[in-house]
Parts: C-alpha cells; structure tokens; sequence
C-alpha cells in the first residue's frame, strides 16, 4: 500500500519482482520456518483442517486434493532449484493479472503498467494443460476428524461442474441464499433456533469442477 503519487514506485517494484528476484539457498531456509508458521497457523484452526480434510476426499486424483500451501514436507524439503526453475519458467506477464486499486487515473495507471511489465517476454513455456478428469464419485463418502476442541463442526460437500458452466451463475445465487446474512436459508434454519452458533456455504468454481459445501458450527 502506497500514496497515490507513488504509483509508477509501485508498479515498478512489481514488473522488477516479476523477473529480477534473487532466490538464493540461504535465503530459503530463512524463509521456509516463516511458510512453514503460516501452515502451522492454518492447522491450528479446526474449520480449516475440516475444510482440508473435505477437500483432500472429495478429489482422489485431481490436483484438488492437495492444499494450496502444500503439505508439511513441501515446505520444509523443496530444493531452491526446484524454486527457482518454477519462477524462471512461469513467472512473466502473459500468466499474471495486475489488479490496481486506490485513487488514481485509470489512463495513467495503464501506461505505467504498459512501460514496466511491457518490455518483459512472455513464458517461452505455456503453463501445461491439467488432463487429470476426477472420475464420478462413487456414493456417498463420509468421515469423522477427531481433535481437542470446544465446538463441533459439521461439513458437507457436493461436486459442481466448472466456472464456465451455464450453471455456476444459479449456484453463486443459491451460496448467497442459503447463508448470507442473518436472514438467510441456513441462518433462519439452524441459527435462529440455537441448534448451530454459525453457519456458511460457498461455491467453489474453478477452472476444473469444484465444490458446493455448508458448514456449521
């Protein structure tokens, strides 16, 4: 976050982080115990480790089923080169989107961009095609995550098709209904009446088939 009159500062940091970042072996392991809290602090929220869990049995095959952040042993074992060649290969315009946001000109913030992100190439490597399919589920899968805890949490999960399907409008529609606000589906049911102390539901759309879930606590 900068004063506007720092735009051309700030966007010039950006395009120089995009391709001129130093990642060097000791800076690494610096940095891997500072990710690695991160995580720790994810695992120490139950809804979250729920989530994970949810995430990890709903997909078998799909790169789905693994966090974001990766698991423990991502974070601690990745050499740097294997860093290193990830940005070297993917870390250019043409697999970035610049989001701006403040007071500003809209004209002068596109030239800026345009003067510092438009002389860098783009990736001699295009970002390889997912052809995992995750196959059809067969029936219901249910589990139970056992840790010290004060509340209970309840997560269900169902399949939906991808971002660009016809559907995925009705189904960011129907997210918001089931639990957005205290007048909500969700709220109104469970709520209001005391059987639950929170309640949410998200559609998750991605480019490959994601999940519609509820949760409770």
């Amino acid at each position: 976050m900068l004063p506007s009159d720092q735009l051309d500062l700030a966007i010039h940091l950006e395009a120089d982080r995009m391709r001129s970042s130093f990642i060097a072996d000791e800076d690494r392991q610096l940095e891997m115990p500072v990710v690695r809290n991160e995580l720790e602090r994810g695992e120490n929220e139950p809804g979250r480790i729920l989530d994970e869990r949810v995430w990890a049995m709903a997909f078998r095959e799909h790169p789905y089923h693994h966090p974001t952040i990766g698991w423990r042993s991502d974070v601690e074992g990745i050499p740097t080169a294997r860093l290193k060649e990830f940005y070297d290969t993917y870390y250019h315009p043409n697999n970035a989107t610049v989001i701006v946001v403040g007071d500003f000109e809209s004209s002068t913030a596109l030239e800026l961009i345009g003067r510092h992100f438009g002389p860098i190439p783009r990736s001699a490597h295009p970002i390889p095609p997912m052809y995992t399919v995750e196959p059809p589920q067969q029936g219901e899968v249910r589990f139970v995550l056992r840790r010290a805890g004060q509340l209970g949490l309840v997560e269900m999960a169902w399949h939906i098709p991808e971002a660009t399907h016809p559907d995925s409008g009705a189904l960011a529609v129907l997210d918001h209904i089931l639990s957005a606000g205290v007048t909500s589906r969700l709220s109104q049911a469970l709520v209001e009446p005391r059987l639950a102390v929170d309640i949410g539901a998200q559609a998750y759309q991605f480019t490959a088939p994601g999940l519609f879930t509820v949760d409770l606590t």
